[in-house]
């Protein structure tokens, strides 16, 4: 391996320096150093192979160039390495969210992955009326248990859920319940600003697949159309419908949306099969529900 500090000299040359590398978070308290800017130098059996990698800083993100003598074996090779990229993902079977990064609060291009922690929820600390959990377990742990039989037998296998109503009725602590109950599940978590990079969640959420991507206050960004908003608005919310429609049907993505507004959710999200296959109302305690409720001395 050969370093390149690609600095600029008086001459116009790059010099020839040691190999540069930053630190990258591949888990919670979990890092990887990685190289920012170097040459590999690889022998292989069907020839040499020189892979330049590259880290954009303005970007916050890699750049790779393969150089061969041979264009169709560098063109495989790239097509493994990202096969590989792909399989062993370090965010694969991740809890993650997307933060903005400095240069994307003021252009709306550039975020960054940070990996969350969340406490395990069991499903016997969620209080809800029995109807209610299992139309819930239905739509979410049960749908993609069986993705496999639904995808041979022609059926979509992405799926669109939206939690309402009043604050307080469970639908967060249900989110946490559903983010840690799947194994090998990606689950990415958007709320408040964050909800302005469903574009990238989406792009991850299909890479990423079977995935779960939790909406929270999805209202902020997907209330009714209209024209005296800022325009900011009207694309964050055409994004999410052509990113909900655009979702391979192929591809086990769900959905989960939160609000405590319903009435004001775009009804072309709402009332839209494809985008929302199923609502479900958190309703107010009932008998049974406030008893398990005063017997519990640990509900977030």
């Amino acid at each position: 391996m050969l370093g390149n500090t690609l600095g600029t000299l008086t001459t116009g040359i790059a010099t020839v320096g040691p190999v540069q590398y930053r630190y990258v978070e591949i888990g919670e308290s979990k890092r990887l150093r990685c190289l920012v800017n170097g040459l590999h130098l690889i022998a292989l059996p069907g020839g040499k192979v020189v892979i330049h990698v590259l880290f954009n800083e303005m970007q916050r993100s890699y750049e790779l160039e393969v150089m061969t003598q041979d264009e169709q074996f560098g063109s495989e090779i790239l097509e493994q390495i990202f096969k590989f990229w792909a399989s062993e993902n370090v965010y694969r079977g991740k809890i993650i969210s997307l933060e903005a990064t400095q240069e994307g609060r003021s252009h709306q291009e550039c975020c960054s992955i940070v990996f969350c922690s969340i406490p395990t929820v069991q499903r016997e600390d969620i209080i809800l009326p029995q109807s209610v959990l299992e139309t819930i377990e239905r739509n979410t742990v049960s749908f993609l248990h069986h993705s496999d039989a639904l995808r041979r037998s022609g059926r979509s296998v992405k799926r669109g859920i939206l939690l309402h109503g009043r604050p307080g009725t469970g639908k967060t602590y249900t989110a946490k319940w559903l983010a840690r109950s799947m194994e090998g599940l990606t689950v990415i978590l958007l709320s408040g600003e964050q909800l302005w990079n469903v574009k990238y969640a989406c792009w991850l959420a299909a890479t990423l697949a079977p995935s779960l991507v939790i909406m929270e206050d999805v209202d902020l960004i997907a209330s009714r159309r209209d024209t005296g908003r800022h325009p900011q608005y009207e694309m964050t919310l055409h994004q999410l419908l052509n990113e909900m429609d655009g979702m391979r049907s192929d591809a086990p993505v769900i959905f989960l949306l939160t609000t405590n507004r319903p009435d004001i959710i775009e009804p072309a999200i709402a009332s839209r099969p494809g985008r929302i296959d199923q609502a479900i109302e958190y309703p107010l305690p009932d008998a049974d529900c406030r008893r398990r409720l005063m017997s519990c001395t640990d509900v977030a």
